[in-house]
């Protein structure tokens, strides 16, 4: 099986056996328990493995990279959501305390420098809105709204993103039907999803 799908070392092929499908036994491939292991505790170093991490768990036990390792590449739009909706979703409870605000501190960071690169993306003014009011930045905020609504583009992630993902997957030791689930889902975070959690912590707001 690990010849048929092209795989290297530190995946395992799991899977479901059955009688009643047209293949006999269908594959799942997932990395190691070892390797696993060795991606949570570089995270904090390495884009790459920070996204290979958030395959295989909940992104707020990881220790994310700091800001300036996404400089450059083709994920820091995808980052910088990234690390909003993990504060957004953990950080901004009411024991998150320091880390709350280290978390948001990096998010802020990493918004501005997708906000320079993509300057008429609305998108990234509302999750820069999200991150304000988060810190009890009101005004802040609020002008981060009006800069949304006067931008002409909304665009959360692309294919060229989801590719990127994909292959940082694959080249892990993923097969690419494992790879594609993983990147476009779960953990990596679909492109609407993301959007939708910051426009409800706004409302709220």
């Amino acid at each position: 099986m690990r010849m048929l799908l092209h795989l290297r070392g530190k995946t395992l092929v799991q899977g479901i056996t059955t009688d009643n499908a047209t293949l006999p036994f269908i594959p799942r491939v997932v990395f190691t328990e070892a390797y696993t292991q060795e991606l949570r505790s570089n995270a904090c170093n390495s884009t790459t493995d920070y996204i290979r991490a958030c395959a295989t768990t909940n992104s707020e036990i990881l220790d994310p990279p700091p800001p300036r390792l996404w400089t450059n590449t083709p994920l820091l739009r995808w980052a910088a959501w990234k690390y909003t909706v993990v504060y957004a979703i953990h950080g901004t409870n009411h024991d998150a305390g320091e880390l709350g605000v280290r978390r948001a501190n990096s998010a802020l960071e990493l918004v501005q420098m997708a906000q320079a690169a993509q300057p008429t993306n609305g998108a990234l003014w509302l999750a820069e809105a999200y991150l304000r009011f988060g810190q009890s930045q009101q005004e802040p905020g609020l002008a981060a709204l009006r800069m949304a609504a006067a931008k002409p583009d909304w665009r959360a992630m692309d294919r060229d993103e989801l590719m990127e993902l994909t292959t940082i997957l694959e080249t892990g030791g993923l097969s690419i039907l494992d790879a594609v689930i993983k990147a476009d889902a779960g953990e990596l975070l679909d492109p609407a999803g993301r959007i939708l959690i910051i426009q409800n912590g706004v409302r709220r707001g």
